[in-house]
Protein backbone atom coordinates (compact mmCIF):
# COMPACT_ATOMS: atom_id res chain seq x y z
CA UNK A 1 0.00 0.00 0.00
CA UNK A 2 1.25 3.42 -1.18
CA UNK A 3 2.33 6.05 1.88
CA UNK A 4 0.22 9.26 1.33
CA UNK A 5 2.87 12.34 0.27
CA UNK A 6 4.33 14.48 2.63
CA UNK A 7 3.13 17.72 2.92
CA UNK A 8 6.14 20.11 2.08
CA UNK A 9 6.86 22.36 5.21
CA UNK A 10 6.69 25.59 3.53
CA UNK A 11 2.88 24.81 2.20
CA UNK A 12 1.92 24.07 6.29
CA UNK A 13 3.91 27.11 7.49
CA UNK A 14 2.10 29.01 4.54
CA UNK A 15 -1.37 28.08 5.71
CA UNK A 16 -0.96 28.37 9.29
CA UNK A 17 0.66 32.04 8.89
CA UNK A 18 -2.53 32.69 6.88
CA UNK A 19 -4.71 31.90 9.46
CA UNK A 20 -2.34 33.49 12.60
CA UNK A 21 -2.93 36.53 10.10
CA UNK A 22 -6.64 36.20 10.12
CA UNK A 23 -6.46 35.67 13.86
CA UNK A 24 -4.81 38.48 14.52
CA UNK A 25 -7.07 40.97 12.25
CA UNK A 26 -10.19 39.21 13.52
CA UNK A 27 -8.62 40.29 17.04
CA UNK A 28 -6.07 43.40 16.54
CA UNK A 29 -8.81 45.54 14.04
CA UNK A 30 -12.00 45.32 16.24
CA UNK A 31 -9.08 46.46 19.11
CA UNK A 32 -7.84 49.16 17.79
CA UNK A 33 -11.10 50.30 15.94
CA UNK A 34 -12.61 50.54 19.54
CA UNK A 35 -9.32 51.74 20.73
CA UNK A 36 -9.61 54.56 18.58
CA UNK A 37 -13.23 55.50 19.40
CA UNK A 38 -12.71 55.47 22.98
CA UNK A 39 -9.90 58.01 22.51
CA UNK A 40 -12.05 59.92 20.40
CA UNK A 41 -15.25 59.51 23.12
CA UNK A 42 -12.43 60.86 25.27
CA UNK A 43 -11.30 63.93 23.46
CA UNK A 44 -14.91 64.62 23.05
CA UNK A 45 -16.28 63.93 26.55
CA UNK A 46 -12.89 66.51 27.98
CA UNK A 47 -13.43 69.34 25.29
CA UNK A 48 -17.78 69.52 26.27
CA UNK A 49 -16.09 69.44 30.16
CA UNK A 50 -14.22 72.48 29.16
CA UNK A 51 -16.74 74.11 27.33
CA UNK A 52 -19.25 73.68 30.37
CA UNK A 53 -16.51 74.71 32.54
CA UNK A 54 -15.82 77.67 30.68
CA UNK A 55 -19.15 78.63 30.01
CA UNK A 56 -20.45 78.51 33.71
CA UNK A 57 -17.38 80.29 34.98
CA UNK A 58 -17.55 83.15 32.48
CA UNK A 59 -21.61 83.48 33.45
CA UNK A 60 -20.15 83.66 37.00
CA UNK A 61 -18.14 86.30 36.33
CA UNK A 62 -20.46 88.12 34.39
CA UNK A 63 -22.72 88.36 37.55
CA UNK A 64 -20.25 89.02 39.42
CA UNK A 65 -19.16 92.15 37.42
CA UNK A 66 -22.34 93.57 36.80
CA UNK A 67 -23.07 92.86 40.62
CA UNK A 68 -19.70 94.53 40.92
CA UNK A 69 -21.03 98.11 38.97
CA UNK A 70 -24.47 97.91 40.10
CA UNK A 71 -22.97 98.45 43.88
CA UNK A 72 -20.69 101.20 42.72
CA UNK A 73 -23.79 103.03 41.46
CA UNK A 74 -25.97 102.73 44.19
CA UNK A 75 -23.13 103.93 46.38
CA UNK A 76 -23.08 107.51 44.25
CA UNK A 77 -26.30 107.96 44.27
CA UNK A 78 -26.87 107.26 47.80
CA UNK A 79 -24.08 109.38 48.91
CA UNK A 80 -24.53 112.39 46.12
CA UNK A 81 -28.30 112.84 47.99
CA UNK A 82 -26.84 113.89 50.83
CA UNK A 83 -27.69 117.11 52.38
CA UNK A 84 -23.75 117.57 52.82
CA UNK A 85 -23.04 117.31 49.59
CA UNK A 86 -26.11 119.97 48.42
CA UNK A 87 -24.53 122.73 50.98
CA UNK A 88 -21.39 122.35 50.00
CA UNK A 89 -22.43 123.18 46.35
CA UNK A 90 -24.37 125.78 47.55
CA UNK A 91 -21.04 127.18 49.44
CA UNK A 92 -18.85 127.08 46.45
CA UNK A 93 -21.67 128.88 44.27
CA UNK A 94 -21.26 131.31 46.70
CA UNK A 95 -17.59 131.34 46.18
CA UNK A 96 -16.64 130.13 49.90
CA UNK A 97 -14.71 127.54 49.43
CA UNK A 98 -13.35 128.23 53.10
CA UNK A 99 -16.88 128.15 54.30
CA UNK A 100 -18.08 125.38 57.07
CA UNK A 101 -19.92 123.65 54.29
CA UNK A 102 -17.10 123.54 51.91
CA UNK A 103 -14.97 122.18 54.49
CA UNK A 104 -17.43 119.76 55.83
CA UNK A 105 -18.18 118.58 52.39
CA UNK A 106 -14.46 117.77 51.93
CA UNK A 107 -14.37 115.76 55.20
CA UNK A 108 -17.40 113.73 54.01
CA UNK A 109 -15.85 112.70 51.07
CA UNK A 110 -12.70 111.64 52.99
CA UNK A 111 -14.69 109.71 55.93
CA UNK A 112 -16.50 107.55 53.27
CA UNK A 113 -12.92 107.16 50.97
CA UNK A 114 -11.98 105.68 54.39
CA UNK A 115 -14.36 103.05 54.50
CA UNK A 116 -14.04 102.04 50.59
CA UNK A 117 -11.13 100.46 49.23
CA UNK A 118 -12.52 99.97 45.80
CA UNK A 119 -11.84 103.68 45.57
CA UNK A 120 -9.02 105.88 44.23
CA UNK A 121 -10.60 109.13 45.02
CA UNK A 122 -14.11 110.60 45.76
CA UNK A 123 -14.46 114.48 44.40
CA UNK A 124 -17.19 116.80 43.26
CA UNK A 125 -17.64 118.48 39.99
CA UNK A 126 -19.86 121.60 39.19
CA UNK A 127 -22.48 121.00 36.25
CA UNK A 128 -19.41 122.46 33.53
CA UNK A 129 -17.13 119.87 34.78
CA UNK A 130 -14.72 122.23 37.18
CA UNK A 131 -13.61 120.36 40.29
CA UNK A 132 -14.64 121.95 43.74
CA UNK A 133 -13.52 119.46 45.86
CA UNK A 134 -11.93 116.22 46.48
CA UNK A 135 -10.10 113.73 48.86
CA UNK A 136 -6.77 114.88 47.22
CA UNK A 137 -6.40 116.93 43.71
CA UNK A 138 -8.44 116.07 40.85
CA UNK A 139 -9.65 116.81 37.43
CA UNK A 140 -11.54 115.58 34.93
CA UNK A 141 -10.01 113.90 32.01
CA UNK A 142 -10.45 115.33 28.12
CA UNK A 143 -12.10 112.18 27.32
CA UNK A 144 -14.50 112.40 30.51
CA UNK A 145 -15.61 115.84 29.61
CA UNK A 146 -18.59 114.32 27.34
CA UNK A 147 -19.62 113.17 30.11
CA UNK A 148 -20.99 116.45 31.93
CA UNK A 149 -22.47 118.54 28.94
CA UNK A 150 -25.93 118.95 28.09
CA UNK A 151 -28.91 117.40 29.78
CA UNK A 152 -28.60 114.37 32.04
CA UNK A 153 -31.09 111.82 33.69
CA UNK A 154 -31.20 112.31 37.37
CA UNK A 155 -32.15 109.00 37.88
CA UNK A 156 -29.20 107.17 36.50
CA UNK A 157 -25.00 107.28 36.04
CA UNK A 158 -22.36 108.08 33.36
CA UNK A 159 -19.97 105.80 33.61
CA UNK A 160 -16.69 106.93 31.47
CA UNK A 161 -14.88 104.71 29.27
CA UNK A 162 -11.43 102.87 30.38
CA UNK A 163 -9.17 104.39 29.35
CA UNK A 164 -5.41 106.00 29.88
CA UNK A 165 -5.50 109.18 32.06
CA UNK A 166 -3.08 111.84 30.19
CA UNK A 167 -3.21 113.11 33.92
CA UNK A 168 -2.61 109.82 35.93
CA UNK A 169 -0.25 108.61 33.26
CA UNK A 170 -2.62 104.92 33.74
CA UNK A 171 -5.88 103.65 32.90
CA UNK A 172 -8.35 104.85 35.02
CA UNK A 173 -12.07 104.77 35.30
CA UNK A 174 -14.85 106.74 36.14
CA UNK A 175 -18.70 107.25 37.50
CA UNK A 176 -20.39 110.12 37.55
CA UNK A 177 -23.75 110.54 39.68
CA UNK A 178 -25.78 113.67 38.22
CA UNK A 179 -26.62 115.76 41.10
CA UNK A 180 -30.12 117.57 40.12
CA UNK A 181 -31.03 121.30 41.47
CA UNK A 182 -32.63 121.05 45.24
CA UNK A 183 -36.21 120.14 45.14
CA UNK A 184 -36.29 119.57 41.36
CA UNK A 185 -38.79 116.90 40.36
CA UNK A 186 -38.04 116.90 36.69
CA UNK A 187 -36.11 113.43 35.54
CA UNK A 188 -33.91 115.30 33.12
CA UNK A 189 -32.07 118.31 32.68
CA UNK A 190 -28.95 120.26 33.61
CA UNK A 191 -27.47 119.18 36.63
CA UNK A 192 -26.06 121.24 39.50
CA UNK A 193 -22.63 118.95 40.20
CA UNK A 194 -21.75 115.60 39.79
CA UNK A 195 -20.24 112.63 42.58
CA UNK A 196 -17.38 111.29 41.07
CA UNK A 197 -16.33 108.31 42.07
CA UNK A 198 -12.26 107.00 40.65
CA UNK A 199 -12.34 103.49 40.77
CA UNK A 200 -9.29 101.46 42.16
CA UNK A 201 -8.74 99.11 39.24
CA UNK A 202 -6.44 96.45 41.44
CA UNK A 203 -9.97 95.77 42.96
CA UNK A 204 -11.17 95.11 39.59
CA UNK A 205 -8.78 93.37 38.90
CA UNK A 206 -8.98 91.40 41.66
CA UNK A 207 -12.73 90.81 41.15
CA UNK A 208 -11.76 89.22 37.64
CA UNK A 209 -9.66 87.12 39.09
CA UNK A 210 -11.13 85.43 41.87
CA UNK A 211 -11.10 81.39 41.53
CA UNK A 212 -9.70 81.46 38.46
CA UNK A 213 -7.89 78.08 38.00
CA UNK A 214 -6.19 76.54 34.55
CA UNK A 215 -9.70 75.63 33.14
CA UNK A 216 -11.17 78.49 34.36
CA UNK A 217 -8.74 81.40 34.05
CA UNK A 218 -9.10 84.84 34.32
CA UNK A 219 -11.45 86.82 31.86
CA UNK A 220 -10.20 89.41 29.42
CA UNK A 221 -12.24 92.26 29.50
CA UNK A 222 -13.15 93.89 26.73
CA UNK A 223 -15.38 97.25 25.75
CA UNK A 224 -18.11 97.42 23.65
CA UNK A 225 -16.17 97.51 20.54
CA UNK A 226 -13.92 95.04 20.76
CA UNK A 227 -11.00 96.56 22.19
CA UNK A 228 -9.11 94.92 24.98
CA UNK A 229 -9.34 96.64 28.49
CA UNK A 230 -7.80 93.96 30.53
CA UNK A 231 -5.34 90.90 29.48
CA UNK A 232 -6.50 87.62 31.91
CA UNK A 233 -7.47 90.05 34.51
CA UNK A 234 -4.73 92.57 34.24
CA UNK A 235 -5.45 96.33 33.07
CA UNK A 236 -3.11 96.75 30.62
CA UNK A 237 -1.61 100.16 29.76
CA UNK A 238 -3.11 100.74 26.00
CA UNK A 239 -6.94 100.10 27.31
CA UNK A 240 -9.04 100.72 24.41
CA UNK A 241 -6.55 100.80 21.98
CA UNK A 242 -6.28 96.97 20.25
CA UNK A 243 -9.03 94.78 19.43
CA UNK A 244 -9.23 91.19 20.95
CA UNK A 245 -8.48 88.46 17.55
CA UNK A 246 -12.72 87.02 17.89
CA UNK A 247 -13.17 85.72 14.05
CA UNK A 248 -15.94 87.70 12.86
CA UNK A 249 -18.69 85.20 12.91
CA UNK A 250 -17.97 84.78 16.67
CA UNK A 251 -18.55 88.04 17.20
CA UNK A 252 -22.05 88.10 15.42
CA UNK A 253 -22.80 85.11 17.50
CA UNK A 254 -22.12 86.56 20.56
CA UNK A 255 -25.54 88.95 20.30
CA UNK A 256 -27.44 86.34 22.22
CA UNK A 257 -25.66 86.61 25.34
CA UNK A 258 -22.55 84.06 25.02
CA UNK A 259 -21.55 81.36 23.41
CA UNK A 260 -18.43 79.16 23.76
CA UNK A 261 -16.25 77.74 20.74
CA UNK A 262 -12.57 76.70 19.17
CA UNK A 263 -10.73 78.32 17.03
CA UNK A 264 -7.18 79.63 16.16
CA UNK A 265 -7.09 82.91 17.42
CA UNK A 266 -4.08 85.42 16.33
CA UNK A 267 -1.48 85.75 18.38
CA UNK A 268 -2.91 83.14 20.88
CA UNK A 269 -2.89 80.20 18.80
CA UNK A 270 -5.49 77.01 19.26
CA UNK A 271 -8.01 77.83 21.63
CA UNK A 272 -11.74 76.70 23.42
CA UNK A 273 -13.06 80.26 23.83
CA UNK A 274 -15.64 81.51 25.64
CA UNK A 275 -17.26 85.43 25.06
CA UNK A 276 -20.07 86.28 27.22
CA UNK A 277 -21.90 89.91 27.19
CA UNK A 278 -22.31 92.54 29.89
CA UNK A 279 -25.39 92.95 31.14
CA UNK A 280 -24.77 96.05 33.43
CA UNK A 281 -24.03 99.37 33.07
CA UNK A 282 -20.88 98.72 31.67
CA UNK A 283 -21.16 97.66 27.83
CA UNK A 284 -18.35 95.22 27.52
CA UNK A 285 -17.62 91.91 27.10
CA UNK A 286 -15.90 89.05 28.97
CA UNK A 287 -13.43 86.49 26.95
CA UNK A 288 -11.70 83.70 28.66
CA UNK A 289 -9.64 81.33 26.79
CA UNK A 290 -8.20 78.00 27.20
CA UNK A 291 -5.29 76.18 24.87
CA UNK A 292 -6.85 73.57 22.84
CA UNK A 293 -5.00 70.47 23.04
CA UNK A 294 -4.45 68.43 19.86
CA UNK A 295 -6.77 66.10 18.29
Amino acid sequence: MDEPAAVPRSFRFGVQAKLLAVVLLCVVVPVLTLGLFLLRRNQEVLREKVEDGLSSHLLRRQSAFDEWMRDRAQEATRWSASFVVYEGLEAFAKESPESRAARDLKSYLASLLGHYRVYESLFIVDGEGRVLTGTREEQLEDWARPLVQGEVAFDGVRLSPLRKSEILGRPTLLLLRPIPPPGSSERRGRALGYFVERFDLRELESMLAEDATDLAPAPWLLDAEGHILARAGKVVDDAGVRPFPLPPASVSSSASGGFVAQGTLPEIGPSVFGVRNLAGGFSGRLVATVPRSPS
